[in-house]
């Protein structure tokens, strides 16, 4: 539901298109089943066909029935067309959308958390995470085009055959059922499968940021083992998951197959004479049941793709939770600064810097010494805004600067970074 914002039109669409197109597609197989058997038939009957769907009972000759076979055909693969458009631009919509709202999350969230964030992380959820977010919406009007399709067979069948109508639907029901455990198996692998290529893409993002560090301290095979063991762990997952992607859709086709030869079985017992009738059920019952499988198919998808839209949320929550409060005073010109008795703890107990007490009048420049760990940086960021006192407070000619509209605080404010970064 939150990815699908602004689509739902779309969707909507898509499915009116997509049952259209399954009566069109059902219409369609009751012709050639219709036309198949006039072809087999000798004299007048070989000419004219009666076509009875439902209500409908009219005898047509069979040039007629070969030109509305085509019509239809026609017009299916315009719908179908239709439906590809409309599901491509929702998906590439979604993917454009969770990126620039990602982004924007995360460039407004406060420094402490922009400062914790593992490398590569949020460079994997803007490419693998949100790729499949976006390629869950192709599931989701795929799936949509395969149930109208099928809700479109089965009344179609009903019109042609009540009973065969009965047993399309009871097959669909039953092979929906068999597959649930599986399902809920998929999205389980799915999830552990997308925490080890997420910890695996952090880690491998941390070496080429590191490298140097790795090679001078001889670190090279503990970092090696580390990975090679991450990897292990990902392909694995990845392994599991994949054999139940693919077992699943060959147990379905597998099912249906013969419950298509049960049906056949049941018209052989009870003697079903009505052939033409019996050829267009089962032309319909093997079309549902591949409708069937797409539905299953996509289903199974979006339990593959659940972890990856679960994850997502998670972190734009994180990330909208951290927001930065960009209101306050505006601010004309920085004149003296001052420490006003600041104290400052990244670990409840733990103070980095204690009761700090000092002035910085305009056009002083003041050196800050000390040991690694001392508190130098900790203190630059407390002055650029970056984090806030845990006790006392940073003051701009006698004004508290969370006050102060952090915007035009940036804008008077800058500092030269100990690594240049080239943009």
């Amino acid at each position: 539901g939150p990815f699908l914002e602004g689509q739902r039109r779309r969707l909507v669409l898509l499915s009116t298109t997509a049952a259209l197109g399954g009566f069109a597609e059902a219409a369609v197989l009751v012709l050639i089943s219709r036309i198949a058997f006039a072809l087999a038939a000798e004299g007048d009957q070989r000419s004219h066909v009666t076509v009875d769907l439902g209500p409908i009972h009219a005898v047509l000759s069979l040039p007629f029935l070969i030109g509305l076979a085509a019509a239809l055909i026609a017009l299916r693969l315009t719908l179908n067309i239709w439906q590809a458009r409309l599901s491509a631009r929702a998906s590439t919509s979604v993917l454009s959308r969770i990126r620039k709202r990602l982004v924007a999350l995360y460039l407004g969230a406060s420094w402490s958390l922009q400062s914790e964030e593992r490398e590569g992380r949020l460079q994997e959820l803007l490419t693998t995470y949100a790729v499949n977010a976006s390629t869950s919406v192709l599931y989701l009007a795929n799936g949509a085009v395969a149930v109208f399709n099928l809700s479109a067979f089965i009344l179609t069948a009903l019109a042609v055959n009540p009973a065969g109508a009965v047993v399309v639907s009871v097959t669909a029901l039953l092979l929906a059922a068999m597959l649930r455990p599986i399902r809920a198996a998929v999205r389980r692998r799915s999830r552990r499968s997308a925490e080890a290529n997420l910890t695996l893409a952090t880690s491998l993002t941390e070496l080429a940021s590191t490298t140097q560090e790795v090679r001078i301290f001889e670190v090279e095979q503990q970092v090696r083992r580390r990975l090679d063991a991450q990897t292990d762990v990902a392909a694995e997952e990845q392994y599991r998951t994949s054999v139940l992607g693919q077992v699943t859709p060959a147990f379905y086709q597998s099912m249906a197959l013969f419950l298509v030869v049960v049906v056949l079985a049941v018209a052989y017992a009870v003697d079903f004479t009505s052939l033409a009738s019996l050829g267009a059920v089962i032309l319909i019952m093997l079309r549902s049941l591949t409708y069937g499988q797409g539905a299953q198919s996509s289903l199974q998808a979006l339990h593959t793709s659940a972890p990856y839209l679960d994850t997502l949320q998670a972190e734009e929550d994180r990330y909208r939770a951290a927001t930065i409060e960009r209101g306050g005073d505006p601010i004309d010109t920085i004149g003296d600064l001052a420490f006003d008795d600041v104290s400052f703890e990244y670990e409840p107990g733990q103070p980095v810097l204690c009761d700090l007490d000092f002035d910085v009048h305009r056009g002083e420049i003041i050196g800050i010494v000390g040991p690694s760990g001392a508190g130098k940086s900790t203190l630059v960021q407390l002055l650029l805004r970056l984090r806030e006192p845990t006790k006392g407070r940073l003051l701009v000619d006698g004004r508290d600067v969370r006050g102060l509209t952090i915007d035009d605080w940036y804008h008077h404010v800058t500092f030269v970074p100990q690594d240049a970064h080239l943009f």
